[in-house]
């Protein structure tokens, strides 16, 4: 938590040394909530689906521009493991016309795996670049409904527990690391601060 905190203060920081007709822009806020499915797990989480939630916070920086920062909690439960992943990291974002977004993330996660009876099996660290589209729509004068969808890259190092042969046992392939791919759906709520 105290990384998340670190990154954001220097997000605020960059943003105040903006010139003055930019840096009074709007903060824009966001909470997505989506559906996500694993593919290319080196731990073995093939076509294991779950939920995700990413909040941002950003605000404009000119030409159609928006930095900020992206909380993203993400997680999975396959027949015999699950694992459980948070990360924050800077935002780009980028106005296509009216109502579409280019969206980039270059994060840092921290995972957790879990075997079917709940023991802690691995614990990662790594990073994760987020790519996506969206499409808003006005609901309110300072409130869009947005859609869209992402992909996530992961790749952390990898630090086996005592249970770390249950991944094995599970079906799961022995690996030296956690690299996997995401792909999904969101939606959400933008508010203009």
């Amino acid at each position: 938590m105290k990384w998340l905190l670190k990154k954001f203060m220097v997000l605020i920081s960059l943003a105040t040394l903006l010139p003055s007709s930019v840096a009074l822009a709007d903060w824009v806020s966001a909470s997505h909530l989506g559906f996500a499915t694993v593919r290319n797990s080196t731990l073995g989480y093939e076509a294991v689906s779950g939920s995700l939630v990413f909040f941002d916070a950003s605000r404009p920086v000119g030409a159609g521009f928006e930095l900020g920062l992206r909380t993203i909690a993400q997680g999975g439960e396959g027949p015999k493991a699950s694992y459980y992943r948070l990360g924050a990291g800077p935002l780009v974002s980028l106005k296509l016309g009216q109502n579409w977004r280019l969206q980039a993330v270059l994060a840092s996660f921290n995972e957790t795996g879990l075997s079917a009876i709940g023991e802690r099996i691995y614990q990662s660290k790594g990073r994760s670049i987020v790519l996506g589209w969206e499409r808003s729509a006005a609901l309110a004068e300072r409130m869009d409904l947005v859609w869209g969808g992402f992909a996530i890259f992961h790749e952390g190092d990898l630090e086996p527990t005592a249970t770390m042969s249950l991944i094995a046992e599970n079906g799961r392939k022995a690996a030296s690391n956690n690299r996997g791919i995401s792909q999904g759906i969101q939606g959400g709520l933008r508010f203009s601060l």
